[in-house]
């Protein structure tokens, strides 16, 4: 489910509509199956269901090089900050790094408590050797109630919807933005 590219277009449009000039947002996986792969349906409905507007987005794979040239990269899970600390802990594992950027947590850098847990989990699972085609045919999915699907990226949005204005707000507070520019990059991290 494509909770960082759901963050990054959320993040993009309220840093645009509050006068952020100057925001380079981001996203990347750590384990994308498809890169190039655009948007589902879902995730631009549930975008657009919260009045935003979705523009193209293709998944990619965290590199390295995408690495060192940010400045704080927001993952959805501990588990995803934990693989991406760890990527960078291997790449400079011979060497003093000339930089490290800031890893941590969407909701717990927003000042909430939980994580953004892969909303798949909350819907009803397919049998193990029909996800793929299934996923790969409409996205994440369910046969008893295709409705539900929908109701969980809704959700999702929503929750990213306020991680990212506090995220900004927090940003802002500690003068690392202004309403001027912003020269940071914020780069949202999540695993399909």
């Amino acid at each position: 489910m494509e909770r960082s590219a759901i963050a990054e277009a959320v993040t993009r449009a309220i840093a645009e509509e509050d006068g952020y000039a100057g925001l380079r947002v981001s996203s990347a996986g750590i384990s994308v199956r498809k890169p190039g792969t655009p948007m589902t349906g879902q995730a631009r409905d549930s975008l657009e269901a919260n009045g935003y507007e979705t523009r193209p987005h293709q998944a990619r794979q965290l590199e390295i090089e995408l690495l060192n040239k940010t400045d704080l990269v927001l993952c959805m899970t501990q588990r995803e900050a934990a693989a991406v600390m760890h990527m960078v802990g291997n790449h400079h594992k011979n060497e003093k790094p000339a930089y490290i950027p800031e890893i941590g947590i969407l909701p717990v850098f927003a000042g909430y408590k939980e994580e953004v847990g892969n909303p798949n989990n909350k819907v009803r699972k397919i049998h193990p050797l029909l996800r793929g085609p299934v996923y790969a045919a409409f996205g994440f999915f369910d046969l008893e109630d295709p409705r539900r699907v929908q109701e969980v990226y809704n959700d999702l949005t929503a929750c990213i919807i306020d991680y990212a204005e506090s995220t900004l707000e927090r940003l802002l507070r500690e003068g690392r933005i202004t309403k001027q520019a912003i020269t940071k990059q914020a780069s949202y991290i999540v695993t399909p």
